[in-house]
């Protein structure tokens, strides 16, 4: 894994941290993750949660984990996206 994806997926995981915290889980203490192949993963989250698919590293797989847990506990996600056009 590369800087450049460290890098990504920490920002990506400081984006979602404030929904996290609303939501009262602690994006590195509350869930875990564990590389089983060449990028694939396994997300450990609350409630016995589990996710697993492919990402560049921890980072990432840390926030596909967290970005899915909400959908399985019947809480919508809105993902913002900065369109300037």
């Amino acid at each position: 894994m590369s800087s450049t994806d460290t890098m990504f997926g920490r920002i990506l995981l400081s984006q979602l941290k404030p929904a996290m915290i609303k939501a009262g889980k602690r994006l590195m203490k509350d869930a875990w993750v564990y590389e089983f192949g060449c990028n694939d993963w396994e997300f450990h989250g609350p409630d016995n949660y589990y996710w697993h698919g492919n990402a560049s590293g921890a980072y990432e797989a840390r926030y596909k984990g967290w970005m899915a847990w909400p959908e399985s506990q019947g809480i919508i996600v809105e993902e913002k996206l900065n369109n300037d056009s």
